[in-house]
Order: C-alpha cells, then structure tokens, then sequence
C-alpha cells in the first residue's frame, strides 16, 4: 500500500525542527510548523486560522499533544516580491532571505501583547523582540507542498496569498 501524502500520528515533543504538521483546536484543524529555538525548546507555528489575528502566530504547544505530520521532506514555492525587503518584519507571514539564512516572520503573545518575532526555516532558530537579521529579499506569497514521485501527484498543504494592494 503506498499512502499519499505519507502521514503520521505523533506527540509534539516527537516532532522536529521544521516538520509541518495538522493540529486540531477546538473542532478546527489548522496547518502549523515546528520550530525550535537555539536550545531545542519546541514552538508551534500556525500557519492558518480562521482568526486572522492568530496567523503566523507562535504558541507554546503541550508536548503529549496528538499532531498529524507530513515531515520535513516538503517544498516551499514563494512569490511575489516586495519591493522594500526592509518592510519584510512587519509582512506576518513573509519569507525572509537574510545573508544568515531563511525566516518567516511571525508573532507571538507577551503579557497580553502581540510582539514581532522571526522564526529560521532552515535550522532551529527563534528570535523575538531584537536582533532580527537584516533582511536582504522577502516575499510576501508562498505555498508548501509535497510531492509524491510514485504517483507523481503533489498537494498544498499551506499558504499565503499575496495581500490585497
């Protein structure tokens, strides 16, 4: 049996930098990603939200928590450029090239207050508050996929439009 896309049902705590996963919350099911900062400490980064507020939004995740994960193994397509990388910090959601490496930006909940924060795709990485890296190109539209060479089939799993001009 070949099962497309190649899931599985794990702990949080289980997961790794970078796996995307499906949460449920309260009845709805929500695309996120792992990321961890420097010292392996495990975050949930939601990726959608019928909140929009809740959008690329890190939350703290209880580690015995069921997720469904895809894996790290998924492709990230990015459009539309924007045309000031410097504006790239306050794009919720925008892939960030930096000469230290790949982000997307995001947020996170203090004291009742919604802080900026960068999250690093291509190694763990969180950085909130300062000490963003200088952002070099941005791109405020993406997609995750998978592809599946056996059937030679692939499937969105998460994106951002391009917001509205």
């Amino acid at each position: 049996m070949h099962l497309f896309p190649n899931i599985k049902a794990k702990k949080f705590s289980e997961c790794e930098h970078g796996e995307l996963v499906s949460i449920q919350v309260r009845g709805e099911i929500h695309s996120a990603l792992c990321v961890a900062d420097e010292d392996g400490k495990k975050e949930l980064l939601l990726l959608d939200n019928p909140t929009p507020d809740r959008n690329f939004m890190l939350v703290t995740e209880l580690p015995d928590t069921i997720v469904k994960s895809y894996g790290t193994d998924w492709l990230l397509s990015t459009s539309s450029p924007m045309e000031s990388p410097s504006q790239a910090l306050s794009e919720r959601g925008a892939i960030a090239h930096s000469t230290e490496g790949l982000f997307i930006v995001c947020s996170y909940s203090s004291q009742g207050f919604i802080d900026p924060a960068v999250c690093r795709l291509d190694r763990p990485g969180i950085r909130v508050d300062t000490g963003f890296p200088k952002i070099s190109f941005a791109d405020t539209a993406w997609e995750i996929s998978i592809y599946d060479p056996t059937t030679r089939s692939s499937v969105t799993l998460a994106s951002k439009a391009q917001p509205a001009p």
